[in-house]
């Protein structure tokens, strides 16, 4: 039986078909527009802003921006938003004193990267590894991504600020040793954490450290079980500007080398954990609310101060060479050894 349809009906049918053939085309046609992949060709001079250099388009916030192996590489002309970063081996990237925005990500592998003074920012760092950065430079984790885990063999030429202001952990030096030949500040605003010198052996400070944890859960070094770091002769671990009121600065696998005095204090509710394998050659006084001695040794005098109301007990296994003061000057307990036992190799106060 043949069935007679109505023709208004059938020309609403025609014109929904049409309708969605035409939102299906521009749906496919913006998802392009929004992801433009542009490389690098340096085929006139260095400049970012000259079309004739890249492969497509000069980049713009929605490139996808890749630097391979180059000899004449691009520097910035002022402040840059892209959608993602690649620079890959043999790569090298000026950003001079400007802020580099990769809204997606970025990924440095055996790359260079120059700055004087500039910042890198992304809510993912996809890699970074067997890279030199060149210069004082900030590499910055925004919020919105998810947990990253780099796997280090980087080398850190100047001063280096890294920071972590997402809801995700940013973990460095996973496996190959980072070197920071200059000073290192870590700057926690997010509320997650910064994991530094991770895993892998020989991770080196040769600057000064600065730690700024004003939010966030905590800064870590050497929680995987092969790390180890050192910091240099004459070089401090210090808290900076930012303060330390919060969350937990724990120090393992962590060796402080030469007879440079160390202070730290912590505030507020603050953690500090002196875990396995730390060690500190020169007089220390470690103030904080909270103080965890789960390890470490002391081969100079200490003076350590626990000063907030929480029970801290200490697992112990502590070897103290020098003369020693521990202070409760709270009211929360603090107790000492209750797995291991401590060594006091002098006179304790």
């Amino acid at each position: 039986m043949l069935h007679k349809f109505n023709s208004a009906f059938v020309k609403k049918l025609l014109l929904i078909h049409s309708f969605c053939r035409i939102f299906l085309i521009v749906i496919l046609t913006s998802s392009s527009l929004l992801a433009q992949t542009t490389t690098w060709k340096g085929t006139l001079n260095t400049s970012w802003s000259n079309a004739s250099n890249w492969t497509g388009t000069v980049p713009g916030t929605t490139s996808d921006v890749v630097i391979n192996s180059c000899t004449i590489c691009p520097a910035l002309p002022s402040q840059v938003t892209i959608r993602r970063l690649t620079i890959n081996s043999g790569g090298q990237l000026d950003i001079g004193v400007y802020i580099l925005i990769a809204s997606t990500s970025a990924s440095l592998s055996s790359a260079v990267l120059q700055s004087s003074g500039g910042s890198l920012k992304t809510i993912n760092f996809l890699k970074l590894e067997s890279s030199v950065l060149n210069g004082n430079v900030t590499l910055e984790k925004t919020a919105g991504g998810g947990a990253n885990v780099l796997n280090g063999g980087n080398i850190f030429n100047q001063a280096a600020i890294l920071i972590n202001s997402s809801a995700s952990n940013l973990t460095l030096g996973n496996g190959t040793k980072d070197i920071f030949m200059a000073d290192l500040t870590l700057t926690n605003t997010g509320t997650a954490g910064i994991f530094i010198s991770q895993d892998g052996a020989g991770h080196q400070f040769k600057g000064n450290i600065i730690l700024n944890k004003p939010t966030g859960t905590g800064i870590y070094f050497g929680e995987g079980i092969t790390a180890t770091a050192e910091l240099a002769d004459t070089k401090t671990l210090s808290i900076g500007a930012g303060g330390f009121p919060s969350g937990e600065l724990r120090l393992k696998r962590f060796v402080q080398t030469g007879n440079t005095n160390q202070t730290l204090n912590l505030t507020n509710t603050a953690i500090l954990r002196i875990s396995t394998g730390t060690v500190f050659n020169s007089s220390v006084t470690f103030k904080a609310p909270q103080l965890y001695l789960d390890g470490g040794t002391f081969n100079s005098n200490a003076v350590l101060e626990k000063n907030g109301a929480t029970d801290n007990p200490s697992a112990g296994g502590n070897v103290f060479n020098g003369v020693t003061t521990i202070t409760n000057s709270a009211s929360g307990s603090l107790l000492l050894g209750s797995i291991s036992p401590d060594l006091f190799n002098s006179e304790v106060v």
